[in-house]
């Protein structure tokens, strides 16, 4: 069975200077928590985490300080736990609360509390009091792993510098694909001009071709009609016969070749028609490709974008972190070099009183006794006389 937490609960006004009393007992160690309430003329203020810090001011009866973290819990109130050196020393101590706002760097404290803490019934005399600075420790802690983030500052400029030259690389080679692109879209072009021009050649000769058999049927028509005008006029004339029908042969073979230009023809428009097909092929296959490079292009920049960002942010981040770890460390320096005052002038406080006691002689002419023990009707911390036996 685990130890019951001690909680005590106590509300602190920032304004309202009552002086709270909390007991507790020497030498407990983490069992004793204190959760408070912050109000502000009687209205209260719940504390958020995201935004504010709480670190706990305690100086103990024999004058050492203490500086720890406080925890806030979701409920807007901060706990303190306390420790072993908290509790150490008996007799009347003194704490405070002091929340620090994460982005104005604004300190705000609570009014003071007394901490009286109960004497143990014997010294546990290997524990020795010292001051405890254990957000100080935290702060450390944060700049170390501020530093080891700086180590790995000269890593992340050599991957960013490769990834520059990569990007150089890449701009290159994208100048290098487009000035390719251009070319091949320019030789695309070109070729289906020289298509175009192939086919109206083509057409050309198609129509002369025709041209050429029309004449040819002209002359084979004319050719027969002189046939027949030479066999009906003169059965003898076997000469103007074979003559006219030669040249109707020759008509007849002139058809044939004019028929036989216009079928090449043909064929070389049909080749043509295939050229220009593929060149416009060609060239809509280019426009998907750069199509698809743009796209990707723009992801690229997206992503380059991103990454940026992300790069910036981390680097904002670790700023911050040095930098409140900087002005942490020095409140906490500030708050040590306090401390060590107040013990000064605590230690010049005693010695004063003893020298006023040792000019002080009952009716006996013993020196009077100090209790370290208060009376029930007095106030702890004030200075009072014990009356010895005769």
């Amino acid at each position: 069975m685990g130890l019951q937490d001690n909680v005590q609960r106590v509300t602190l006004d920032f304004n309202n200077p009552n002086i709270k009393t909390l007991r507790f007992h020497q030498y407990d160690k983490d069992a004793r928590k204190i959760i408070i309430t912050f109000t502000n003329l009687g209205q209260t203020v719940p504390i958020d985490a995201s935004t504010i810090e709480a670190h706990v001011k305690w100086l103990k009866p024999d004058g050492y300080p203490v500086f720890n973290d406080a925890i806030i819990n979701t409920d807007g109130t901060v706990t303190v736990i306390c420790t072993e050196q908290m509790l150490i020393a008996d007799g009347v101590g003194h704490a405070e609360i002091m929340l620090i706002e994460k982005s104005t760097e604004k300190v705000l404290h609570s009014m003071p509390v007394k901490a009286v803490i109960q004497k143990s019934v014997y010294c546990h005399c290997k524990l020795t009091s010292t001051a405890e600075f254990d957000a100080l420790v935290h702060i450390l802690l944060k700049v170390r792993e501020a530093e080891r983030i700086i180590e790995k500052f000269p890593e992340w400029e050599a991957a960013e510098n490769a990834r520059k030259q990569a990007e150089l690389e890449r701009e290159r080679a994208e100048k290098e694909r487009e000035k390719n692109t251009a070319i091949a879209i320019t030789n695309a072009n070109n070729a289906a001009k020289n298509a175009n021009d192939a086919a109206a050649k083509a057409n050309t000769a198609t129509i002369n071709a025709n041209n050429a058999a029309n004449k040819a049927n002209t002359a084979a028509t004319n050719a027969n009609n002189a046939a027949n005008k030479a066999n009906a006029a003169a059965v003898n004339a076997d000469d103007a016969a074979d003559k006219a029908k030669k040249a109707a042969q020759d008509a007849i073979d002139a058809t044939k070749n004019a028929n036989d230009a216009i079928a090449n023809m043909n064929n070389k428009i049909a080749e043509a028609n295939d050229v220009i097909d593929k060149a416009k092929k060609a060239i809509a296959d280019i426009t998907t490709t750069e199509n698809d490079i743009k796209e990707a292009e723009k992801d690229r920049v997206t992503a380059e974008e991103k990454r940026q960002k992300e790069f910036d942010d981390k680097i904002k981040e670790v700023d911050q972190i040095i930098k409140d770890s900087a002005d942490a460390l020095k409140d906490a320096t500030d708050a040590v070099t306090k401390a060590n005052e107040a013990n000064k002038t605590a230690d010049e406080v005693i010695e004063k009183v003893k020298k006023a006691l040792e000019s002080i002689n009952d009716a006996t002419g013993k020196m009077p006794g100090v209790s370290t023990t208060p009376p029930e009707d007095l106030d702890i911390g004030d200075i009072w006389f014990v009356e010895n036996e005769r």
